[in-house]
């Protein structure tokens, strides 16, 4: 019978590089439209990943109908946690509401393989001036 801990080790060697060049990556991204800009926050926290969509429905392309690119951390992340803390519908499902107590969207979270934090949202109402009308967005945070 072979051992086969040569390949595991290969394999885990293989892993491990590769998690440990991900601990340095610097705020970059890319999106599977060309409405959708990545980069430094400035709305929301300064400097952190963050994404800027049109604020206009439709969509345009026009960069002046971008928003401000809107931290994920502070922005749909905090407001999910937020809501997550002041409890769930009947649906099992949570509200995100602007200031004023509008329904902005409803939100989701599933933690996956790895304690990999999944934020879902699908948009209900329009959100406040110079942020993105986003739709349905899927945020994941490794």
């Amino acid at each position: 019978m072979k051992h086969k801990t040569p390949t595991l080790t290969a394999i885990a060697c293989a892993l491990s590089l590769a998690a440990s060049a991900s601990l340095g990556a610097e705020v970059a991204g890319g999106s599977s439209t060309k409405y959708v800009v990545a980069g430094p926050s400035s709305l929301q926290g300064a400097d952190l990943a963050g994404i800027s969509m049109p604020t206009t429905i439709p969509p345009t392309t026009n960069p002046d109908d971008q928003s401000g690119i809107v931290s994920f951390k502070n922005g749909p992340i905090a407001q999910t946690n937020t809501a997550y803390a002041l409890s769930a519908d009947d649906n099992g499902y949570y509200y995100v509401r602007l200031p004023n107590g509008t329904i902005m969207a409803e939100t989701w979270k599933t933690v996956g393989p790895n304690n990999t934090e999944i934020y879902a949202y699908r948009q209900l109402g329009n959100p406040e001036d110079g942020f993105p009308q986003f739709g349905g967005e899927v945020v994941a945070k490794v």
